[in-house]
């Protein structure tokens, strides 16, 4: 493990493209490997480990936090999931993430997930996912139906009481919602 300062040696730091303070860089055999970002000694000790870096909680404990690493296994650790795609610049996605927050507050037997798609572009792209926010029914790990209730937290909650018995996608023939002045 090395350290440059780079007001010390601009010619280096210059050459390596360094331009924002701190910067981690890995290289294996004298070559560039990659660059991460560390907020604490966890997430140093992770990057140098190999392990996934462990993303920040934007949400509150209660959503779970998911990046491609661990998106399938959030999924598939509850068999009622509601997925949250989200962009941090978008105003739909800022206006949602306080309901989504207190629906999972509220209803703590459903998997609440929210992931960040400038972020994980590629898991956004695999779960189809084109616009933000987008919002997922997963049930039994399995896809299930775009949500297009209400964007409240009582909507998001209703979209798992009014299918208390939500069956499996193998099941499923028909997906039914009530529509609304609010929804549709």
């Amino acid at each position: 493990m090395t350290a440059v300062d780079c007001l010390q040696d601009k010619v280096f730091c210059s050459k390596k493209n360094i331009t924002t303070y701190p910067s981690y860089h890995i290289y294996k055999n004298g070559k560039f490997s990659r660059s991460f970002d560390a907020d604490t000694i966890e997430d140093f000790v992770n990057a140098l480990s190999g392990k996934p870096p462990i993303p920040k909680l934007e949400f509150g404990e209660e959503v779970k936090v998911g990046t491609h690493w661990n998106i399938d296994d959030l999924i598939s650790s509850n068999d009622r999931t509601l997925v949250l795609f989200y962009a941090p610049w978008c105003g739909h996605c800022k206006n949602v993430k306080p309901e989504f927050s207190k629906a999972a507050k509220q209803m703590k037997k459903a998997n609440y997930i929210a992931l960040d798609c400038t972020r994980y572009q590629g898991a956004c792209k695999r779960f189809g996912v084109t616009s933000y926010p987008s919002l997922k029914i997963f049930v039994a790990g399995k896809f299930y139906a775009n949500y297009a209730g209400e964007r409240t937290t009582k909507g998001f909650i209703n979209a798992f009481n009014q299918n208390r018995n939500l069956e499996t996608p193998k099941q499923v023939k028909d997906f039914k919602i009530s529509l609304t002045n609010t929804n549709f």
